[in-house]
């Protein structure tokens, strides 16, 4: 869905769509506030892979895999969203 409405608003302004640079579960990059080392290199993957877009109108398939390979495991992600969800139904006045 993202990417489509990329393509779609790129269509509408007239330029080419570069392509899509999506990172799954970000929030996973950071611990207190700071970017976790493994954060750090995804940035830097980003950061590579928006070079590439400027220098050669792509990006290679290896920066695209850098950027959005897992940081953790599913279960972990679940649990952490699952906790999340816990946490902000408790919250609510409406159970």
């Amino acid at each position: 869905m993202v990417v489509h409405i990329g393509r779609e608003v790129a269509k509408n302004m007239g330029v080419s769509f570069g392509g899509s640079l999506l990172r799954p579960h970000a929030f996973v990059m950071r611990r207190d506030g700071k970017l976790t080392e493994d954060g750090r290199k995804v940035q830097d993957a980003a950061e590579a892979a928006g070079a590439q877009l400027i220098e050669k109108g792509e990006m290679s398939q290896s920066a695209l895999e850098a950027v959005k390979r897992p940081l953790i495991g599913f279960e972990d992600l679940v649990r952490r969203y699952n906790q999340a969800y816990e946490k902000t139904r408790s919250k609510s006045s409406n159970p």
